[in-house]
């Protein structure tokens, strides 16, 4: 991101572009907006390290709440530019038990907190955190600890919603209505949420371009009819009259579903419709979705780091795309005689039905690939589902929830309980719960690919496109050898295959050991204040340590280990060494051992059976493993088991938590051989603290790469800094900072990448807000 002072360059160097082209000159102008909404939005890097922030602002959603705690996104009210959007955080607050707190949406407080950045971990195929809190406008998180209530700005929405709550929470359905009402989606358990990202049915309860479509069509044919009645005017006026009525209820649909980037989307292209058909001007479809990307884009720059707007806008330039390409047949079949007038009707039922369903698998394959780019997996139910409910959902679910939530509320104005109406409502979404249970039932629901899956079917994407454009022999042999890398996988897949590379040594020796010529690659991820080393070769990997897991809803092998051997195509985990019990270090293990059942565990943990940690050493994909420590079980750090990798040239050492004892031992058991301790990469033991790494222990490994798994900002100060000194001649790297740590490890040397530096060098993925990690450490 551009500092603040490039901005009057940006100015003049679009103002001169303009003259030459319109397009460089716009974006200059658009990369200028993006600065000055950037430096607005984003909180400045302070000088020294805060203990705490006041800050007041409404609570606008409530994240998780129980008896003791509440977990909050408030809206602050510090903006000074009315038309741009207000910073947000999310708030954990510890309710007082003295004193009985409600936190509700719409209470505006007063808070003193103690801040804490929005900077997470960061890990090839992981959820990236940092830039979800950047699309939904938060800026910050933090602990409560004092509160005062302040107000209350409670708007018509937030009643209804409050009104509603009860009486849909016990329907079988009541939590899609609500949805489907008012665009809350509270109600939405995690089990549904599966249940509709593995049919890819997920946007039939998101407020989006079907919803206000179907609101639009129904509100412009009523709205007609009546105009048509009430004035007998025959100028045409009366569709104008419906137009505003239905551009209306439009936007009042829209300010009631809460404007998320999907309905903003549709808002404004059916506002941008109405408006030109009403001063009869031409207006393509293309223009009227370019108008809605500015305007979002306008308001609200950072929505475009949102998977909704890629989704939202997706959808709908594939839809686009479909019924351009069918209009040419749709022009055709005007010019059939009405001689053929009973056939031709048939005709275009047909062409209906077929631009339907290009419209269906056109969907499904560009926003599945889509998917894969976003999420790192394919909805392959996608397409029989939305062939079935979106018709269902345009032409009965969605008018029969709106007028129930209207005769409702009219019930409600006149102090009667038209409730039973919500029943009717409720019902009709029963075709979507046998939906959901049919496709749980089903093979092949949600299915994670890799990268290289992803890559592979762009390339098959474009290929199609290429096809159907142009159709001479050249464009068609470039066409096929974009669809060749698939079919080559599909090959492997259905042979039972694995496409490796054999394993074959090197001609020259080290220590009587040959070296192989197929790189091995060492990744240590960013767990947060844990560890977990992952060594992969050949599709096959074995991991050293696990990450914590907190309660039985947050783990790090399930967030973290699960999505990266998805992204890298890894297909087997061979062993799973636990170096102790400490949570930060086996906090997933059963995570695992349920994902890869077949691998084999390494550890002194009484709880798993499996090789424990006495010293030996084996063979695992053409490398050796050797387990140096304990000689006998330890309780504590000082019991960590071990590890050595090497393939003869390079060595990369796992010591877990050892401390100076740990290490003594260690230099002690390899007094006569110390050259065998030598290795090239060492993960620093316990995190870098300060009971760890003895200038003995250094000398003997002597790294030239120390990688330290600490995580950003840990209240521990890990790596201490004057341990990250004593390395002074090696490589240092800290996850907290640089994210997941690679390195690629060959006969020609060892390369490192790291996930902000090289992975993904965005400005977005940069260490944000509340001191860097030096203050951290002072405080």
């Amino acid at each position: 991101m551009p500092t603040i002072w490039f901005l009057p360059l940006v100015i003049f160097g679009g103002a001169l572009l303009y003259r030459y082209s319109q397009v460089l000159g716009g974006s200059c102008v658009g990369v200028g907006w993006l600065i000055v909404f950037s430096h607005y939005f984003l909180p400045p890097e302070p000088s020294q390290s805060q203990a705490t922030v006041s800050l007041s602002g409404e609570i606008i959603s409530l994240v998780h709440q129980n008896r003791d705690s509440a977990r909050v996104v408030i809206r602050t009210s510090a903006s000074n530019i009315p038309f741009l959007v207000a910073p947000k955080w999310q708030l954990y607050w510890k309710l007082p038990k003295v004193q009985k707190l409600e936190p509700r949406v719409g209470d505006v407080w007063h808070f003193v907190i103690k801040p804490k950045t929005i900077t997470s971990v960061l890990n090839q195929g992981g959820f990236n955190q940092q830039k979800y809190f950047l699309s939904q406008h938060i800026v910050g998180r933090g602990r409560v600890l004092d509160a005062s209530k302040v107000g209350r700005n409670e708007n018509w929405r937030q009643k209804l919603i409050y009104q509603l709550k009860p009486i849909l929470t016990p329907l079988p359905n009541g939590d899609i209505l609500l949805a489907l009402i008012t665009g809350d989606k509270q109600l939405i358990q995690e089990a549904r949420w599966q249940g509709l990202r593995q049919t890819g049915t997920g946007h039939l309860v998101a407020i989006s371009g079907l919803h206000l479509s179907v609101v639009a069509a129904w509100s412009l044919l009523l709205c007609f009819a009546a105009s048509k009645s009430i004035f007998l005017r025959t100028d045409g006026r009366q569709l104008d009259v419906a137009m505003i009525l239905s551009a209306l209820n439009v936007i009042g649909y829209g300010y009631l579903s809460g404007l998320a980037v999907s309905t903003q989307r549709a808002l404004i292209m059916v506002i941008v419709l109405m408006v030109v058909q009403m001063f009869k001007r031409y207006s393509s479809m293309w223009e009227r979705l370019l108008w809605a990307v500015f305007i979002v884009f306008l308001l609200s720059p950072f929505s475009i780091l949102g998977a909704g707007f890629w989704l939202s806008f997706g959808a709908l330039a594939i839809i686009l795309f479909t019924i351009s390409t069918s209009k040419e047949k749709s022009l055709a079949l005007q010019e059939v005689s009405d001689e053929k007038s009973q056939r031709n009707i048939f005709l275009k039922v047909r062409e209906h039905l077929k631009t339907f369903w290009g419209i269906q698998w056109r969907l499904c394959v560009g926003l599945g690939v889509l998917q894969g780019v976003l999420f790192g997996g394919l909805s392959i139910h996608s397409v029989w589902a939305n062939f079935v409910l979106v018709p269902w959902f345009s032409f009965v679910v969605i008018p029969l929830s709106l007028l129930s939530g209207g005769t409702w509320a009219l019930g409600q104005s006149i102090g009667s309980d038209w409730s039973f109406v919500m029943q009717i409502a409720s019902a009709s979404i029963t075709p979507l719960d046998w939906t959901l249970r049919l496709s749980q039932m089903l093979p092949w629901g949600w299915q994670p690919v890799s990268s290289e899956i992803v890559a592979q079917l762009i390339f098959l994407i474009v290929g199609v496109l290429l096809w159907q454009a142009h159709k001479g022999l050249m464009w068609r042999l470039v066409s096929f050898s974009m669809v060749f890398p698939l079919m080559m996988t599909a090959k492997h897949a259905f042979d039972g295959t694995q496409a490796l590379l054999p394993l074959k040594p090197s001609s020259t020796q080290v220590n009587g050991f040959a070296p192989y010529v197929i790189p091995w690659r060492v990744h240590l991820l960013d767990v947060g204040q844990g560890l977990s080393v992952v060594v992969e070769r050949q599709g096959r990997a074995m991991i050293y340590d696990t990450g914590a897991s907190f309660g039985a809803k947050f783990s790090y092998a399930e967030r973290v280990i699960l999505p990266f051997f998805a992204y890298q195509g890894i297909r087997q985990l061979d062993y799973l060494f636990l170096s102790h019990g400490d949570n930060d270090h086996a906090g997933g293990a059963s995570v695992l051992r349920q994902a890869f059942p077949q691998a084999r565990v390494v550890t002194d943990i009484e709880q798993y059976q499996g090789i424990r940690c006495r010293p030996q050493s084996f063979n695992w994909q053409g490398l050796s493993v050797s387990i140096l420590a304990p000689a006998w079980p330890r309780k504590g750090n000082n019991g960590s088991c071990v590890v050595q990798v090497g393939d003869g040239l390079n060595k990369v050492m796992l010591p877990g938590d050892i401390e100076k004892a740990g290490e003594k031992r260690l230099l002690a058991s390899f007094d006569e051989a110390p050259h065998q301790l030598r290795s090239q990469v060492l993960i620093a033991p316990h995190h870098g603290s300060k009971s760890s790494s003895t200038p003995y222990f250094i000398d003997a490994v002597s790294p030239d790469w120390v990688l330290f798994p600490a995580g950003f900002h840990n209240r521990w100060g890990f790596p201490k800094p004057e341990v990250v000194a004593r390395y002074h001649s090696a490589n240092r790297l800290v996850t907290g900072e640089q994210g997941q740590i690679t390195l690629t490890i060959s006969n020609s040397g060892i390369q490192g990448l790291t996930y902000r530096r090289n992975m993904a060098p965005f400005w977005y993925n940069r260490l944000l807000g509340f001191g860097t990690k030096r203050q951290a450490r002072v405080e």
